[in-house]
Order: C-alpha cells, then sequence, then structure tokens
C-alpha cells in the first residue's frame, strides 16, 4: 500500500499487526448467538468514508466523480471448510498488489466491504488475529463489514464482531490494523457517490424493526447517488437454497420506497455468482452478486436449481477472489470487475474473470 500521505484525515499502514482491542470490554447488544440486537433508539447509523479514507483519497473521489472499493466474503477458514489459508492469503495479496499498481488513480479501492462469515467455524475473539488480523496485515485499506451468520455462532457469538468492527472509537496507530469504529450490526456507509446500506440478516432472516429501518433508509437515500445494498444472504442464488425473507426484504423496500438497488452484493454461498433478478411487474429487476468465494472452499453452483426465477449471467465454483465496484457519478455507472487470484511458483497472478456495468 502507498506510504501515508500525511495530509488530514485516516490513514491505514501496512505492516505487522498486533491487537488493539480487549476482548470482553466493551460489547454491543446482548450476546445472544442468534439474534441481531436492535439499533439504540435515537442513534445514528450512519457512518461517513471519510473517516477511514486519506485527505488525498477523498480529493480523487471529489474531483474525478469517481470511487472505487474491493468487496469480499466468506474468508473465515477452518479445516472442516477446508479451502486453506493460503487461499485467503492469495487473495489478500492480490488486492495488495492491485492497491499499489493503482497508487493515485480514482479507479483504484480505497476501502474494502466484507459481505460476512469473518470468522470460521464459529465466532471467537481468539480466532480474529490469524483469520483476520494477520492474513490482512499488508493491506492498506480500512475493511468495514456486516456479520453473517458464522460470525453469530461459536463461544463469543456477535461480541467477537462487535470488538472488532464496532469499537465506541477508531484508535490509530502506526503498523496496525485498528478495530473499526461502525455504528451498529446493520448500518449506512455514507460517500460522496454512493450510499451503501448494510443489512444484518445472520439468521436468513430480517426482523420487522430492521426491515422498518431498511424501507426508511431506501426512501430517504440520495436519488442522485448510486444505490448499494450489502447483506450476507443472497435473495437469489443458484445453490439450491431459498432466501425468501432476504428477497421480501428489498421487495418490500422497492414498494414501500419506490427504489431498488442498483447493485446488491452478498455472500454466504462459496463461490462468484452475477445474477439477474427478476421483474416487479414493469420494474426491471436488479443486479446482485454472491460474493462468496474469498477463502472458504469454493464450490456450489447448481443452475438447474433455478434461482427461484432469476438469471444466472456468470458464475465461477472453482476460483478464489475478490470484487472490485467503481461507482462513476458523473456517468452515471456502476462498474463491478471480479478478479481471481492464481498463486503459481510462489507468484500470485490476477485475472479478471467477469465484469459488467450498470447504469443508475
Amino acid at each position: 500500500m502507498a506510504t501515508p500521505d500525511n495530509s488530514p484525515g485516516t490513514n491505514f499502514f501496512p505492516g505487522e499487526r498486533f491487537n488493539t482491542f480487549h476482548a470482553n470490554s466493551w460489547q454491543a447488544g446482548p450476546n445472544t448467538a442468534r439474534v441481531v440486537p436492535v439499533a439504540p433508539v435515537g442513534k445514528s447509523l450512519h457512518y461517513d468514508l471519510s473517516q477511514i479514507i486519506t485527505a488525498t483519497q477523498g480529493a480523487l473521489i471529489q474531483n474525478s466523480g469517481i470511487m472505487a472499493f474491493h468487496c469480499i466474503g466468506d474468508t473465515g477458514n477452518d479445516s472442516s471448510h477446508n479451502g486453506g489459508p493460503d487461499k485467503r492469503l492469495d487473495v489478500a495479496e492480490m488486492m495488495e498488489a492491485q492497491c499499489t499498481a493503482g497508487l493515485g488513480q480514482a479507479e483504484t479501492p480505497c476501502f474494502c466491504y466484507h459481505v460476512g462469515d469473518v470468522i470460521y467455524p464459529g465466532s471467537d475473539n481468539a480466532l480474529y488475529e490469524k483469520e483476520f488480523y494477520q492474513p490482512y496485515s499488508g493491506y492498506g485499506n480500512a475493511i468495514v463489514a456486516v456479520p453473517g451468520n458464522h460470525d453469530s455462532y461459536g463461544p463469543d457469538g456477535l461480541s467477537a464482531f462487535a470488538n472488532n468492527f464496532m469499537q465506541p472509537q477508531l484508535v490509530i496507530k502506526q503498523g496496525q490494523r485498528p478495530a473499526m469504529n461502525l455504528p451498529w450490526y446493520y448500518w449506512v456507509l455514507n460517500t460522496p457517490v454512493a450510499t451503501i446500506i448494510g443489512l444484518a440478516d445472520i439468521d436468513n432472516r430480517i426482523a420487522q424493526t430492521q426491515q422498518d429501518w431498511y424501507n426508511e433508509e431506501v426512501k430517504n437515500a440520495d436519488p442522485n447517488k448510486a444505490l448499494i445494498v450489502v447483506t450476507h444472504y443472497p435473495p437469489y442464488c443458484f445453490d439450491g437454497s431459498n432466501n425468501g425473507s432476504i428477497r421480501a426484504c428489498i421487495q418490500n423496500g422497492f414498494m414501500t420506497a419506490g427504489r431498488m438497488p442498483d447493485l446488491l452484493i452478498s455472500g454466504h454461498s462459496h463461490n462468484f455468482q452475477h445474477i439477474l433478478t427478476p421483474n416487479m411487474g414493469n420494474t426491471p429487476g436488479y443486479n446482485m452478486i454472491v460474493n462468496g468465494a474469498g477463502g472458504v472452499a469454493v464450490g456450489g453452483i447448481r443452475p438447474q436449481t433455478g434461482g427461484n426465477d432469476s438469471t444466472l449471467v456468470y458464475g465461477n465454483d472453482s476460483e478464489y477472489g475478490a470484487l472490485t465496484v467503481i461507482v462513476d457519478s458523473k456517468k452515471r455507472t456502476i462498474v463491478a470487475n471480479y478478479f481471481c487470484a492464481v498463486s503459481q511458483s510462489g507468484n500470485v497472478d490476477t485475472h479478471l474473470r467477469h465484469s459488467f456495468t450498470v447504469n443508475y
């Protein structure tokens, strides 16, 4: 990653990482493994991008109207899920190389969004060092997240996710990746060019309180900005699953606010899928991505399952990779590029496997 620019704003430094949290010092909500706590009344669930990018990166976005970010999912790894830490590290090194090669360009990712299942097999504070901080110690951008189902299992449940992503303050120390200070398990990332709504669907359900919150956020989202929604469970998927609650949540938001996501990004299924969802009456469906090939053993695409009447545009269940999303507010486009990391003779090669453009 780049040498810090020493300008106002937050700098994230690559290098060896040491724990910056105390395992039981703070918990957000009750430690109930399978329930997403309701956000406190009156608490703002909005988080501004300026907290986690440098002033130079911010100026690039403002001047060009372009913002790019990485997206990964299902990176946690243990022996029962195979895959191997080496695959996760290949993807991390690929992302590092992309940031280095594109230094100073607006199309270079300035942060990373994790779509959940950070830790496998269950959420455990003791596993964060080897499954999260060490693999991404050379990646210089901030990593934000929503929790997945595995992030709610285990001895620490959601409190481990909170310890690492929802600290009250962001404390920056050179040479260390800090625990993040996201406002809640479900939250909104405000950026100059896009509104990114993150849902917390750890048990393949959305509670009514979160549904009501989502409807309001969609309704109030700036119509001049791209609308991107992040979930862990995919509303449509060609792996035989039927995630009806997540589908209904997005549809409910449309019926209430009259707006579909311009792009939806999910994980959970350990592969990559680009899906076009069915129309809702006269309203075209939306483009969505399953992005779950970040480290856990890949596989599982079964086109014959039908995907609840959606269309599988592209699928890859044999390689590991990361997504780059580029939002261009002047062209009003979202470009999604899926890159796979292929390790050969000790080197990690980057291969663009799929790319598409959404107009908004």
